[in-house]
């Protein structure tokens, strides 16, 4: 090989050769094994002797779960027997049920005597009377029996409250007590008496805090107002501010237009000034008071932009144009001038 490269692609080809080899022997390795199987008598004898092996394990275990089982009802009866031979639990759940036993009996016996009816009456009227009473009797025995049966249980304490249940003895209460069902049961209850107090608890304590919402309230008022008297001041500086730059945009308007009338209204005097025939140069003093002409009065009437050289017959119209068209010029003051000039 001359270079690493040719070298290293003749090994990739041949690990691709040797890889496609490996796969075509396992292939045949396994074709080769399924057929063996298949024509080996020894592989089917193998195959039923783990089905035989299975089904002696199963019978092996099933004897033994029945042996068990055999074995805890001898224990249990046994632990019966000495229990009965002490004296223990069992006796006093015998007893109990004997004592249970003998009650019922006595009263179906006194049910059945009540039901008999008198054999010495021979009028049928009577009879009937007497049937009815019993009936009667029978009746208010049978409700009097509920009842007393009721309030045996619950001053005996054989009543469940959880459950709702009456109990005839104190055996089956207990045993009732022991039960899942009651502890489950009697949970409940208890998490439904603890939710009606937590609901007590809450209902006073949400009119305490009425209570207190109420008092509260006029204080809530008192400080909220200063916050809305100091929003209030803010906005009215605000407002302070800006009406003071919009008027002193209106003083810049104000002071243009002035200067503006200023300007137009020294033109006007000096074209007066011009237009009088030596009087002002001959009586100084009595140019104050010119003689009127009517060349000057339709001067002072017209009103000429300085810019656009444009004439309008008022003042406020002249102010208009100026204001739409920026058309201001400030006024150079003349008068002053002449006057130095005079000295």
């Amino acid at each position: 090989m001359t270079s690493r490269i040719e070298r290293r692609a003749a090994e990739a080809e041949n690990r691709k050769a040797r890889e496609a080899a490996k796969k075509e022997r396992n292939e045949e390795i396994r074709q080769l094994v399924a057929f063996v199987h298949r024509r080996d008598k020894r592989v089917e004898a193998e195959r039923v002797r783990l089905v035989a092996a299975a089904q002696h394990a199963h019978a092996r275990n099933k004897e033994q779960a029945k042996k068990v089982r055999q074995k805890n009802a001898a224990d249990l009866e046994l632990a019966w027997d000495s229990e009965l031979a002490n004296g223990g639990l069992a006796t006093q759940w015998a007893d109990e049920m004997e004592k249970e036993l003998a009650r019922i009996e006595a009263e179906l016996e006194g049910k059945k005597r009540l039901r008999v009816a008198p054999d010495n009456f021979t009028n049928a009227g009577a009879s009937s009377t007497d049937s009815l009473d019993l009936k009667a009797a029978d009746a208010c025995s049978n409700s009097g029996d509920s009842r007393d049966a009721s309030d045996d249980d619950s001053e005996s304490g054989l009543y469940c409250v959880a459950c709702n249940k009456h109990f005839a003895s104190a055996a089956a209460m207990r045993n009732h007590e022991a039960s899942k069902k009651h502890k489950k049961q009697a949970d409940l209850l208890r998490l439904v008496l603890l939710e009606e107090e937590r609901e007590l608890a809450t209902l006073a304590e949400s009119d305490l805090q009425r209570d207190e919402l109420f008092s509260d309230d006029e204080e809530k008022i008192k400080e909220s107002q200063p916050q809305s008297e100091t929003k209030l001041t803010k906005r009215a500086k605000k407002a302070e501010r800006r009406r003071q730059r919009a008027t002193e945009k209106l003083k810049e308007v104000d002071e243009s237009q002035s200067v503006v009338t200023n300007q137009y209204q020294g033109n006007a005097c000096d074209d007066a000034a011009v237009s009088a025939t030596g009087v002002e140069n001959v009586h100084p003093k009595k140019a104050k008071n010119p003689m009127p002409n009517t060349n000057a009065q339709t001067q002072d009437r017209n009103f000429v932009c300085l810019v656009c050289k444009n004439d309008f017959p008022s003042k406020n119209k002249l102010f208009g144009h100026i204001k739409e068209t920026g058309h201001a010029v400030l006024k150079t003051n003349t008068s002053k001038t002449r006057k130095g000039k005079r000295n």
